[in-house]
């Protein structure tokens, strides 16, 4: 009995200093391997480490030379994959007034891929201004202003609101009639000029009237003479006055 109790005692005395050789095996093992993780991330983050070889640019271009924004892409592109800052190549293409988006990616192991998105302008405002189809003002270079778009004009701030009075007339018009210009004076009246036709005088108050008004009644009434038309003043409560063109006689 004495015997097998030592034997027992003898063997639990013995595996202590085993466990916590273990344990001294172990939190060395996890130093090493903290040690060689925080090596590797200051290897990834190293500039040389998988350098940027290519940058590849996509998108639809009517206004932007896809060779100067892959130069320009390329350019702002330093560092290495894990360590590339795609939010500065991202500021710095926005930059373009023409520019509407941008997306970066990066593609291992060496590549970064850019999708851009441009402008796509619905009309002039004022005189060096343009807007998109979702009502945005940007300024590009006036030398880059494409030609044959509607002109909008009015006081500072209110292309909101001509956008989407644009945007009414042009669901309420005949097919066939475009809308070439839109004005909001200092007074807050309204002018709209067709395509190839006349000038509409809308006036302060209700303007979405009178352009129904118009539309339901000119078109059908006067319509192989709406361009000898000057002018349509629409801002009679019941009718409306023509005013024609010098030496035009109207086919009535």
């Amino acid at each position: 009995m004495n015997s097998r109790v030592l034997t027992t005692g003898l063997e639990t005395h013995d595996r202590a200093p085993e466990a916590a050789e273990r344990r001294r095996s172990g939190l060395v093992l996890v130093a090493l391997l903290l040690l060689l993780s925080g090596f590797g991330a200051v290897r990834l983050m190293d500039p040389q480490t998988l350098p940027i070889r290519h940058v590849k640019v996509q998108g639809e271009f009517r206004h932007l030379s896809l060779s100067a924004l892959q130069a320009r892409a390329a350019k702002v592109v330093s560092g290495g994959f894990f360590n590339v800052n795609v939010k500065t190549i991202q500021r710095v293409l926005l930059g373009d007034p023409w520019i509407s988006a941008v997306t970066v990616k990066r593609v291992w192991p060496d590549r970064i891929n850019v999708l851009i998105r441009e402008q796509r302008p619905v009309a002039r405002w004022n005189e060096t201004g343009l807007l998109n189809a979702d009502g945005d003002l940007f300024t590009p270079d006036p030398d880059t202003l494409p030609d044959g778009l509607p002109r909008f004009r009015g006081p500072a701030g209110t292309y909101p609101k001509v956008m989407a009075f644009y945007n009414k007339v042009r669901a309420l018009l005949p097919p066939g009639l475009k809308v070439a210009a839109i004005t909001l004076s200092k007074r807050r009246a309204w002018r709209v000029r067709l395509a190839g036709g006349p000038l509409i005088r809308l006036g302060r108050m209700n303007i979405v009237r009178r352009v129904q008004r118009f539309a339901r009644h000119v078109p059908t009434q006067l319509h192989a003479s709406l361009d000898k038309m000057q002018s349509v003043d629409m801002r009679y409560t019941n009718g409306f006055a023509v005013q024609w063109k010098p030496d035009h006689k109207p086919d009535l």
